[in-house]
């Protein structure tokens, strides 16, 4: 027990004066913005409404002058990443700014120029890392503005890497919020387990959206990351963090309301996205639909930035969800966009599917196979795409380009060819032309006359070139039934199919215009499947022949025709037979051939297109290396691919469906192939599609005067679009009528009818 001494008692029976209680200290800024955000937080009853309105694909529309529209895809960059070509990525820019504005995109696509920080999953991709999240978003701005300052619309898509990004510094921000702040905004590494605990909170869902819809393009515009409260206390003198001012300031734009002092002075206001902000050149999106008004027509483009299960699977056929999905769009009766583009794969490749040019952008990254062991991370893109896809990716650029007419141009470029561009201060055109399937009930001669008419009469007027006639003009005997199927087109005999195709093409050769003739630097025939299977291992014909003599007699000697009809080919010391063409054109080396391997047949799952990637990577890669450009057939479905510093591409038909086709799945694509290349500008791929066809009108022999002129008219109700070429009946309600035909098809069924009763030697009766 303690004792207390007289002194202690004395004090404790007097009455002392109390202290003053203390002054309640005034709620910090940073801790007001931070309670009344958190009170703000609710749900509303209609939440699934606005959800799913707020969180539908982007649909942008965009007024074009002119005929015509161009989109620009720049993609996978990847700012700090190791293998960003940003040297390539200078060139392009100068390239672009050097062009008449005329001349430049309408609107550029954006997307994939940020690498990240991985600060808190993946961590490993540090070691490929060369610069920090602030200097990335510097670089990045950089960029962005001098496309805007050309004049063109930009569309920045994000990225999977922008949401890794945008993953991050929600972290930071729910830690603000809990009062849990970093010291710095460098790109300091975080537990995995620290960053599941941080999304568990009730506030990481509301902050996500807001840095997903708001911070990531604040940073985009502004070119940094967000400051910490340090940075905002030296700069402006109050401790908060940018994130809280911008926040707020946020709130206080969508309502009308008038930003504090502080944030006119922390925050780069006119960077801020709000509701009611002025649209200006740069739009930022979470993918788009893109709608490009011309002066003719509205074309309809949709980008995906990715379209597979992950962002991270690099496959080597990254179109097939897409064709999957769209063609069960177009079975239930929903429009499909014109094109349909994806963006992060890396690896340029596109088909026409249906009406839709399905399309995989190149990235703008080159890939060092000489990284040490340091640099080669499991979990990176540039290792998937080299070690999964097994590709050597080089830095590419892609344009895509949609006129009224319906023709559509890819313009496909990268170093090496646009310093084989620069080789000729011309334009050159390659022109590949296959599977006319003659004499089958699929053929559509009408169509072949257009695309002769078109190349005659517009293309080679204009522009030196080449025609590679690519096999499968004629069906031949191909296959058993071929009589069968085909016995009411009239043309069941080679003879009949030949003379056939020698009437029309000599009528359009014959009117064929002299700066043509001129331009025209040889014609190359090569036989198809349905030639070289009818009768070849037996008599040793490829009844391609005519086609030889058709245009020899046409040249007058201007060009030189030459058949390639089971040619000698060498490879080095070695040689083997081959119906292969190869020629030069503007400085490029042109292989020509009906099909690009003999494997994989129609149906079998496999994209064509592969064939070309098959052929570089392959054991015959060495054998191509000085090849540019290779045009095949066969598949009837026009495609292309841009790898390895070539360009490989399959031609449409101008055939229809066949049961054969039917049988298996596949349903071809009408149309033909034009590939421009040289004059100083990059590979530009013409694809002449239905659209175009269907409405072309002719200005050689097949043109209406000088059909009317031989009694050729067109029925008052054809219509190109529904009519096909075949005499067959129509069932219209109760009675049936012949198909309405145009001149061209008549005048074409006038010379069926003339070679099936040629003869007309009579036995007299006595």
């Amino acid at each position: 027990m303690r004792v207390h001494t007289a002194t202690e008692t004395a004090t404790r029976g007097t009455k002392t004066k109390q202290d003053p209680p203390p002054e309640e200290k005034k709620p910090t800024l940073r801790s007001t913005i931070t309670q009344r955000y958190i009170e703000g937080l609710s749900e509303d009853d209609d939440a699934h409404e606005k959800f799913n309105k707020l969180r539908t694909v982007d649909k942008l529309h965009v007024g074009i002058r002119g005929k015509d529209a161009r989109v620009m895809h720049l993609t996978e960059l990847l700012y700090g990443h190791k293998d960003a070509d940003v040297a390539f990525a200078e060139r392009a820019l100068t390239y672009l700014e050097e062009l008449p504005p005329s001349k430049r995109p309408d609107v550029v696509v954006v997307s994939g120029l940020l690498f990240g920080g991985y600060h808190h999953r993946e961590k490993s991709n540090r070691r490929v890392k060369t610069m920090s999240v602030n200097s990335q978003l510097a670089k990045a701005k950089e960029f962005i503005e001098r496309l805007q300052k050309m004049g063109m619309t930009v569309v920045y898509n994000k990225s999977d890497n922008d949401q890794k990004i945008i993953e991050d510094y929600t972290y930071d921000a729910v830690r603000i919020l809990e009062g849990e702040a970093r010291e710095s905004g460098e790109d300091w590494p975080t537990s995995f387990a620290g960053f599941d605990t941080v999304q568990q909170s009730h506030l990481w869902q509301s902050n996500y959206e807001f840095q997903w819809d708001i911070v990531f393009e604040y940073m985009l515009r502004s070119g940094r990351r967000l400051s910490t409260r340090q940075e905002v206390q030296e700069a402006a003198g109050e401790e908060i963090e940018e994130y809280l001012l911008l926040l707020d300031a946020h709130g206080r734009l969508e309502r009308g309301e008038a930003l504090t002092d502080l944030q006119n002075e922390v925050l780069e206001v006119n960077n801020i996205p709000y509701s009611r902000r002025p649209q200006d050149r740069l739009i930022v999106t979470d993918d788009y639909n893109l709608e490009l008004e011309t002066a003719g027509k509205t074309t309809h483009l949709n980008g995906r930035h990715e379209f597979r299960q992950t962002a991270t699977s690099m496959v080597k056929d990254p179109t097939k969800a897409a064709r999957l999905i769209l063609s069960q769009m177009e079975a239930v009766g929903e429009e499909t966009p014109n094109a349909f583009v994806i963006e992060n794969q890396q690896h340029s490749v596109g088909m026409m599917h249906g009406n839709t040019l399905i399309t995989s952008t190149p990235g703008m990254t080159t890939y060092n196979p000489d990284s040490s062991s340091f640099a080669r991370i499991q979990s990176d893109k540039a290792e998937r795409l080299a070690k999964g896809r097994g590709e050597l990716n080089i830095a590419g650029i892609q344009q895509i380009e949609f006129h009224d007419d319906g023709r559509i141009f890819v313009h496909l470029m990268n170093d090496h060819l646009m310093n084989l561009a620069a080789k000729t201060e011309e334009p050159h055109a390659a022109v590949f032309f296959s599977d006319w399937q003659t004499g089958s009930v699929t053929a559509r001669p009408d169509l072949a006359v257009k695309a002769m008419d078109y190349v005659l009469h517009s293309v080679l007027k204009k522009e030196k070139g080449m025609m590679f006639v690519n096999g499968d003009i004629i069906q031949g005997r191909n296959y058993p039934e071929m009589p069968n199927e085909n016995t009411n087109m009239g043309l069941v005999t080679i003879d009949s199919q030949q003379e056939f195709v020698y009437t029309m093409l000599r009528d359009l050769l014959e009117k064929m215009p002299k700066e043509a003739k001129e331009n025209l630097q040889g014609v190359h025939i090569t036989p198809g499947n349905h030639e070289w299977n009818s009768g070849h291992e037996r008599h040793g014909s490829t009844h391609s022949m005519f086609l030889k003599i058709l245009f020899n007699e046409a040249s007058e000697g201007t060009f030189k025709t030459t058949l390639h009809s089971y040619d000698t080919v060498r490879a080095g010391t070695s040689h083997f037979k081959s119906y292969t063409a190869i020629a030069e054109l503007a400085a490029h080396k042109i292989l020509a051939q009906h099909i690009m391997m003999e494997k994989g047949g129609k149906g079998s799952g496999e994209l064509p297109i592969n064939q070309f990637f098959a052929m570089t990577s392959s054991s015959t890669g060495p054998l191509m290396k000085e090849l540019n450009l290779m045009g095949a057939g066969h598949y009837h479905h026009p495609s292309y691919m841009m790898t390895s510093n070539k360009i490989g591409v399959i031609n449409g038909s101008l055939a229809g469906l066949s049961g054969y086709e039917w049988w298996r799945g596949y349903n071809p694509v009408i149309g033909t192939t034009i590939v421009h290349l040289g004059g100083n500008r990059p590979p530009v791929i013409e694809f002449l599609t239905p659209e175009f066809l269907y409405n072309y009108q002719c200005k050689g022999a097949y043109a209406d005067r000088n059909l009317e002129r031989r009694g050729f008219e067109t029925d008052r109700n054809f219509d190109p679009n529904r009519h096909g070429f075949g005499k067959i009946l129509v069932t219209t309600g109760e009675q049936s009528q012949r198909m309405p035909q145009s001149a061209i098809q008549k005048r074409l069924w006038d010379i069926v009818e003339s070679i099936a009763w040629s003869s007309n030697e009579n036995l007299a009766l006595v």
